[in-house]
């Protein structure tokens, strides 16, 4: 669980890096919106955050 909240924290960085970068950023064909992808990126962190505090596997 640790590992996959780890990749969408990732992945949210690089669509954030793609969305300053390039005029727009698509997946599978529909355009994510950076507050979007913020959103993503702060859950995943607040979801690591707890399960690292709590010292859940």
């Amino acid at each position: 669980m640790k590992m996959l909240t780890v990749i969408v924290i990732v992945w949210s960085i690089g669509m954030l890096i793609l969305g300053f970068v390039q005029p727009f950023v698509t997946v599978f064909g529909y355009i994510m919106a950076p507050w979007f992808v913020g959103l993503f990126l702060v859950m995943s962190v607040g979801i690591l955050t707890y399960k690292i505090r709590r010292g859940a596997t």
